[in-house]
């Protein structure tokens, strides 16, 4: 999050910031091992899909994607 842009401009970062939730895939991801989509892809399906409301913000998403992880 040290990079992240507050910014009217690109609705509000949402191109800017895609790099911080990419790169925390890709970490969870290399760290279970395997196919990506098995298990990191399935935590991260399941928040956005069910658990994340129309104006989630980046600390909703994070905190839905521990509680999913758990």
């Amino acid at each position: 999050m040290r990079d992240y842009v507050d910014s009217v401009d690109d609705n509000g970062g949402v191109h800017i910031n895609s790099g911080i939730p990419n790169h925390a895939f890709y970490l969870i991801a290399t760290a279970l091992g395997g196919y990506a989509w098995l298990a990191a892809g399935r935590i991260w399906y399941h928040v956005l899909v069910v658990k994340l409301f129309p104006h989630a913000g980046f600390q909703d998403f994070a905190e839905a994607t521990v509680a999913a992880a758990g």
